[in-house]
């Protein structure tokens, strides 16, 4: 049984929605329900949304991989260039949410340009 399906409900036998329900203890969330959208009865255990997602990606993948005929290949990270001189990583960048500037030069500054005159920060 998953959220926005149509079910008898056994605690007020009217024919109603899966609803789903968090759970909370205070402010802390403890999990999630199914419920009758009518009475609020629990009918069920949530699946967490994140679970669900990860299984379906997994499958895909999996499919995938057979309908190519090859291994399934780990995920890739990509790194950051230890060379890179953008105007965001310079020492003398001021970020503000309406201009940016150069500290060292006063002018407007593209956080994503090279830095021309570019010290690394501390």
């Amino acid at each position: 049984m998953k959220a926005g399906e149509r079910f008898c409900c056994p605690h007020c036998g009217e024919e109603s929605l899966v609803k789903r329900k968090v759970l909370t203890e205070g402010f802390r969330k403890t999990g999630e329900a199914l419920v009758c959208a009518l009475c609020g009865a629990v009918v069920g255990e949530a699946a967490p949304p994140a679970a669900e997602a990860a299984a379906a990606a997994g499958e895909k993948s999996r499919k995938l991989a057979a309908f190519l005929g090859g291994d399934e290949r780990e995920n890739v990270t990509l790194a950051a260039d230890p060379e890179s001189r953008f105007c965001r990583d310079c020492r003398h960048f001021i970020a503000h949410p309406f201009r940016s500037r150069c500290g060292l030069t006063g002018e407007t500054a593209d956080p994503m340009a090279d830095c021309a005159d570019f010290a690394a920060r501390e």
